[in-house]
């Protein structure tokens, strides 16, 4: 179809969202990272039963999506989303009757199971208003960016609903903690963004201006990382939640088999240890520089080598001497690998091409 979303071959095939055209939001993808905007910024980005039911297509649809790595969740303008619109939902909704109700109530549930099915990590770019059904798609993302002037609120029973909505019972206390998360939903009160990192609900804090490049960032240096190892990881987050200790541990080692046996794994390990040689090298290489330096009666100068760009592993090595009769070598800089801007502290599952899942900490 045009829209990118059932291309024609059997349902399991992988599918192209690139050239997706949404109809009730803005969509883009660049470099494997999709940026998807809730977009009606004069009413701060509230929902429709369209943008409800679009989304929860969209999400699905990334389970086969072969060029979309990484999802980045927005809104125009300087909010994130209001929630559901009064005009177009909340007021329709006095009109239904139970099995409309209920029908309703269970395709907005079905947005947040298709965000949490999707393999690809969400970062959600939090700014201003983030309430309601907004607050849901926040807490449902798997990375969530805000600002200090962020107000994140469960509102559902300041309207006279239960907070109990779109899983947020489910979600909230695994993020927050219990307490803060019934808190959070018996008061339907708004959690400030410096409150709203302090209780971990905001992986980081931004400055407005800096927000969305700063999730897009995030976002595309995941794209860059190992796809299937990301999608095990984020599969098993959500799965563990019902195990116990050895079921999980049991679960893990065999997520981590799987991961062994892909591409992924097997490139990474080849580029390590292509870097372990390289160590090498560079340990024999300033031995020599070193030497060189002390035989020419240098004392007390600060030396700097920058060496050519391997293809995976472009690289620049300082070496300090601050004494001619230096001999300890050992704490000199090793080669450190930057590989498309990642930073050199990832955890180095991810690094290797597994799932973010070893043994656990006790």
């Amino acid at each position: 179809m045009k829209d990118g979303t059932r291309p024609a071959g059997p349902v399991f095939q992988r599918r192209e969202l690139a050239n997706y055209e949404a109809k009730n939001f803005q969509y883009k993808v660049s470099d494997g990272t999709a940026c998807i905007t809730l977009d009606r910024p004069e009413r701060k980005n509230p929902l429709t039963f369209d943008s409800y039911a679009e989304l929860r297509d969209l999400f699905r649809a990334m389970a086969l999506a072969g060029d979309v790595k990484a999802v980045v969740l927005t809104g125009a303008g300087e909010n994130f989303c209001s929630g559901g619109d009064v005009h177009e939902i909340i007021g329709p909704l006095t009109a239904l009757d139970m099995p409309g109700l209920l029908a309703f109530t269970r395709m907005t549930g079905d947005l947040v199971k298709a965000m949490r099915a999707c393999p690809q990590p969400i970062i959600a770019a939090i700014d201003g208003v983030c309430a309601g059904a907004g607050a849901i798609l926040a807490m449902a993302s798997d990375l969530r960016l805000g600002t200090a002037r962020s107000k994140t609120a469960f509102l559902f029973t300041r309207v006279g609903l239960a907070g109990c909505d779109m899983g947020a019972c489910a979600i909230l206390p695994k993020i927050v903690g219990q307490g803060r998360a019934a808190e959070l939903l018996f008061t339907g009160r708004s959690m400030t963004g410096d409150e709203a990192e302090r209780w971990g609900f905001l992986n980081r804090l931004c400055a407005p201006a800096e927000l969305l490049a700063a999730a897009m960032s995030v976002a595309k240096e995941l794209a860059a990382g190992p796809t299937f190892a990301h999608g095990m990881t984020k599969k098993m987050l959500h799965q563990e939640w019902n195990m116990g200790l050895d079921e999980a541990i049991e679960a893990e080692a065999q997520a981590q088999a799987i991961c062994m046996a892909t591409n992924d794994f097997a490139r990474r390990l080849e580029r390590t240890d292509r870097l372990v040689g390289m160590n090498d090298a560079m340990d024999r290489g300033m031995n020599r520089v070193l030497r060189h330096a002390r035989a020419n009666g240098a004392r007390g100068q600060k030396f700097h080598i920058a060496i050519g760009s391997e293809p995976d592993f472009p690289c620049l090595l300082l070496i300090p001497i601050f004494h001619g009769t230096h001999r300890d070598f050992s704490k000199l800089p090793r080669l450190l690998p930057l590989t498309r801007g990642a930073s050199t502290t990832a955890t180095p599952f991810a690094r290797l091409g597994l799932a973010g899942a070893g043994r656990r900490r006790k």
